[in-house]
């Protein structure tokens, strides 16, 4: 390849990477004050009846690989829900979500408590929840920053500082709902 090829493709690849950043950070400034993050707090709201309460949107993506013969493919599936919650309390409400027409459709919130968890584990603002019986009910990701750039991610909402407050209060429900059932530790770790 001669130099002119080169200073080609390193231009390219540098307006690629602008590109990028700057499609991020649109997408972060939008997702701040975003129609779907002021419908997911007022949905939170009005299912806590709580002023205070604060609702993140979070998701779970399966992934399925099927290989053979001759093949392979694979296949993702993704769910979204709204998680609400209130500082200094100990429930957290979630629903699944959907999307129509631009707007976020919420089914019923479901409040979970040490009456009906057996147990919790997490991983930041990741966590898994377990009934009475160990039976994974959910698994749900909340990522401070969501920026609609495809399929998995269909709406801009940026929640750095929920995350923050929405982490503190992980910590203590997770606590709060291990004691109560008096799980083991090594059963209260991410993925166990």
């Amino acid at each position: 390849m001669s130099i002119l090829m080169w200073i080609l493709v390193g231009i390219l690849f540098v307006g690629i990477v602008i590109y990028a950043i700057v499609s991020v950070n649109i997408g972060e400034k939008k997702g701040q004050n975003s129609d779907a993050k002021n419908e997911i707090c007022e949905l939170v709201k009005d299912a806590m009846g709580q002023s205070e309460s604060i609702g993140l949107y979070g998701y779970f993506k399966e992934q399925h690989s099927e290989h053979g013969f001759s093949y392979s493919s694979t296949s993702v599936h993704m769910e979204y829900y709204i998680v609400g919650f209130q500082p200094g309390s100990m429930s957290l409400f979630l629903s699944s979500i959907d999307f129509s027409e631009g707007h976020v459709i919420a089914s019923n919130f479901v409040e979970y408590t040490k009456e009906n968890l057996g147990r919790v584990t997490k991983f930041g603002t990741y966590f898994c929840l377990y009934d009475k019986s160990d039976e994974k009910i959910f698994e749900v990701y909340v990522d401070p920053l969501n920026t609609k750039m495809g399929i998995e991610c269909p709406v801009n909402v940026t929640q750095r500082e929920e995350c923050a407050q929405f982490k503190e209060f992980l910590k203590e429900f997770a606590n709060d709902i291990n004691d109560a059932n008096d799980v083991p530790l090594k059963l209260r770790k991410w993925g166990k």
